[in-house]
């Protein structure tokens, strides 16, 4: 049986090492409106997962961010006229797909790939187990390898790449850009704490869980 102090030490070695991969990489880009396809086509397969985020702050973005007082005040500061369109915000605040003049457009907020990638390489390749009626239980080993070989390449973090996913939270969280904490007067960073945020709202432990309900981690 684990006792309470091999989790805590499995727990601290696991975040220590999150953080060192983090420091040492570059701070994360957001997604490139391009190559996103948005959360409707992600919750054609995963709704389980996307009805969790429906009752998320990272869903609830899209439509309270811009008419809070405080964002309006920063915005003002910064020149931005509509906060939807502009790049500052829509990096973290939102996810956006290139629209009808082929410029970004705001389409949700904190979505699927914002945390896993631009999936428009990905989304076909991830799902395709090797045949019409071929599922993940049945995928030949092979199969699987090549399979995951493929969505790495074009761009897929899975939900096992901590330090890939965790990157991307601390790019926002940690508020890492001047202007807007300098001239904005946005706050340098939220209270983040990456392993109980992670198994706060935004988990989606649905897989192995036979009533397919929202299972916090061990």
């Amino acid at each position: 049986m684990t006792g309470w102090k091999d989790i805590r030490v499995t727990s601290m070695a696991w975040l220590a090492g999150a953080m060192l991969a983090i420091a040492s990489s570059s701070v994360a880009a957001a997604p490139d409106a391009s190559n996103v396809i948005g959360p409707d086509e992600c919750g054609e397969c995963h709704k389980a997962e996307v009805d969790i985020w429906r009752k998320t702050h990272h869903y609830e973005t899209f439509q309270t961010l811009p008419r809070e007082d405080k964002a309006r005040e920063i915005a003002d500061r910064l020149g931005i006229r509509r906060i939807k369109a502009e790049s500052l915000c829509l990096d973290c605040h939102f996810t956006s797909m290139l629209g009808d003049d082929d410029k970004p457009e705001a389409v949700a907020g904190i979505t699927c790939e914002s945390c896993h990638g631009p999936a428009r390489d990905w989304n076909n390749p991830h799902s395709d187990y090797g045949g019409k009626d071929v599922t993940a239980e049945t995928e030949t080993p092979e199969h699987r390898e090549q399979r995951l070989a493929t969505v790495l390449a074009t761009g897929m973090i899975m939900p096992e790449d901590r330090y890939a996913w965790a990157n991307n939270c601390y790019s926002c969280h940690t508020v890492p850009k001047e202007r807007l904490v300098n001239v904005g007067g946005h706050t340098a960073g939220s209270k983040f704490e990456l392993v109980s945020w992670s198994q706060g709202e935004i988990r989606h432990n649905v897989w192995d869980s036979a009533g397919r309900e929202n299972r916090g981690a061990s």
